[in-house]
């Protein structure tokens, strides 16, 4: 998989050591549900008073009846619309999720079945 950084410096108010946790975790599903072939891109901006960190896969998307569960616990969507198995317990997103409300921020995902998923995380500027 091809991994396009765009990814510019963009200073956020927040704890290191979770906010590489938070990447790691929606670097790993964009990889884990996505063809070999395919890329991943990552992008970072301001808006407003807030910076943002997108994360878009070309994988197998998500149906839009599973995208409201999909930062709950232990929710694993339909397996079928992978190619392989995908191993997990369905933990890391609600992580992930937990880490951005933590840091005063949000999460949200859009995602076309067949056409892959692009997760954007904005969390407050730091201000210095």
């Amino acid at each position: 998989i091809k991994l396009e950084n765009t990814a510019g410096d963009v200073p956020v108010l927040g704890d290191h050591e979770s906010l590489v946790e938070l990447v790691a975790v929606l670097l790993e599903n964009a990889i884990k549900y996505s063809d070999p072939k395919s890329s991943v891109k990552i992008g970072t901006g301001r808006h407003g008073k807030q910076g943002y960190l997108s994360i878009r896969d070309e994988g197998y998307g998500i149906k839009a009846s599973d995208i409201p569960h999909i930062f709950s616990r232990f929710y694993r969507a339909d397996l079928a619309r992978s190619k392989e198995k995908v191993d997990g317990y369905g933990l890391g997103l609600s992580i992930a999720k937990k880490i951005a409300d933590l840091h005063r921020g949000s999460i949200e995902v859009k995602s076309t079945p067949g056409h892959g998923s692009t997760f954007t995380v904005k969390l407050p500027l730091d201000p210095s």
